[in-house]
């Protein structure tokens, strides 16, 4: 069976009237794939905690552009290099090294850097996950937790670690030795062209970094210090007990009677301490009409 005829099988077992009572007759069911179910925020009554696929593709490009850069510093540190292992290189040329082994060391010198930079990093991500950070964050960073993530991340570094090492693998083996040994060398003009071009991308790539990051230095400041019309430094808040519920008037009655304080009021959950409230709804020119409700009484909005 697919998975509209499953879906009409079980919405037969849920008993209307259950809807009816509660003034959802317009509720439908719906089938999520469990893949899109972290992502699919056009549903009600789903616990399931959801994410922004459009900040995890913002997290990505702004990764991409950091590897970018990292790529690029890499090559032009490698190149930098040339003066100080070219003579090495070509010596290995004179005595009888074919310029493939040559290239093929070297690049594998460069990915193993950056499978040993992997390593380093995976360290850090275990210390950081035995530390208070990880309260924060709501991702797990236990890596035995990740294993597939952490072996598409060493395939990404096989592949960062050839691109950063393959054109100094090939520039650095492209002195003839004779004119090495004479220590006459240097840049041609496609190279000095080519590492001015890798030092303008890197310059572009880092102003668009600092130009994001203070675009949400500015968002994270205007949420920290925009007036929410009450000042929350005057407003104590308080979860009551069982004792204090049932006699609410008598308790209103001792806080009132304190000089010091002006208003008092109840609510059934915190201001703004939660994501979502209570889920109520009301017909409205024929149709069911789904909102969020936080009860309060009726000295709230003054208070």
């Amino acid at each position: 069976a697919n998975m509209d005829e499953i879906l009409a099988a079980y919405t037969k077992t849920i008993d209307p009237k259950v809807f009816e009572k509660s003034g959802l007759t317009n509720t439908t069911f719906k089938a999520v794939p469990l893949k899109e179910v972290h992502f699919n925020t056009k549903v009600e009554f789903d616990s399931v905690e959801k994410a922004s696929m459009q900040t995890i593709c913002i997290l990505i490009a702004i990764a991409f552009v950091i590897l970018l850069i990292a790529v690029i510093n890499f090559t032009n540190y490698s190149i930098a290099l040339t003066p100080l292992r070219i003579k090495s290189i070509n010596t290995q040329k004179v005595m009888g090294a074919s310029e493939s082994r040559l290239r093929s060391s070297l690049l594998i010198e460069a990915v193993l850097t950056c499978l040993l930079a992997w390593a380093i990093s995976l360290l850090f991500t275990h210390l950081l996950s035995m530390t208070s950070i990880s309260e924060i964050l709501s991702a797990r960073m236990a890596l035995n937790q990740h294993i597939e993530l952490i072996f598409i991340v060493a395939f990404i570094a096989l592949i960062v670690g050839a691109f950063a090492g393959i054109y100094p693998a090939y520039y650095i083996t492209s002195f003839a030795p004779a004119l090495v040994l004479k220590g006459s060398f240097g840049l041609s003009p496609k190279g000095r062209q080519l590492r001015n071009s890798l030092v303008g991308i890197q310059f572009v790539a880092s102003f668009a970094l600092i130009a994001a990051a203070l675009f949400m230095y500015l968002q994270i400041k205007f949420m920290q210090h925009y007036s929410l019309g009450f000042d929350k430094d005057q407003i104590i808040v308080t979860n009551l007990d069982n004792q204090i519920i049932k006699s609410r008037a008598v308790f209103t009655n001792e806080i009132k009677a304190n000089p010091n304080i002006e208003s008092i009021s109840y609510a059934e959950s915190l201001l703004s301490g939660f994501d979502s409230y209570s889920t109520w709804s009301r017909k409205f020119k024929g149709e069911d009409k789904m909102f969020q409700v936080l009860a309060v009484d009726t000295g709230f909005m003054k208070t």
